[in-house]
């Protein structure tokens, strides 16, 4: 039997799945439907309110070409957890300056499969605080 992580077996597959966050996935669907993708989002509330699933499927739907009224279809290689146009990074393991330049040396290349190339950097927070101390000592 396999393991899987509870927060990955019960992970949001679609915005209809997206619970308590209406606001958040009217505003997502509005900007994919209506093909108006700002260059960059920010997600930011407390701890378990679904802002990496939120993130997760807003770089699905604006990466996938069989989406359905924004959402994505869930079966194509694009929708895959394998696609390298979405790479999700955290912030709070890769905080070395090294990283850094590696991140930014690899944003120049044009997407691989889908229209965008999504980079979702997780626990930033993390990071901005471990930066202000450094740069305050």
């Amino acid at each position: 039997m396999t393991h899987i992580a509870l927060y990955r077996k019960y992970r949001p597959s679609g915005f209809e799945h997206l619970v308590g966050q209406e606001h958040i996935k009217k505003t997502l669907l509005n900007a994919i439907n209506g093909d108006s993708i700002s260059h960059a989002y920010v997600f930011s509330g407390p701890r378990g309110t679904g802002k990496t699933s939120s993130a997760k499927l807003f770089a699905k739907a604006v990466s996938c070409q069989k989406t359905s009224h924004g959402e994505p279809c869930g079966t194509c290689d694009i929708c895959s957890d394998s696609n390298p146009d979405i790479i999700e990074i955290d912030a709070a393991s890769n905080n070395g300056v090294e990283e850094i330049r590696e991140l930014r040396d690899k944003i120049g290349y044009t997407p691989v499969y889908g229209k965008y190339k999504v980079y979702i950097i997780d626990e930033v927070h993390m990071r901005a605080t471990r930066y202000s101390i450094t740069s305050a000592c």
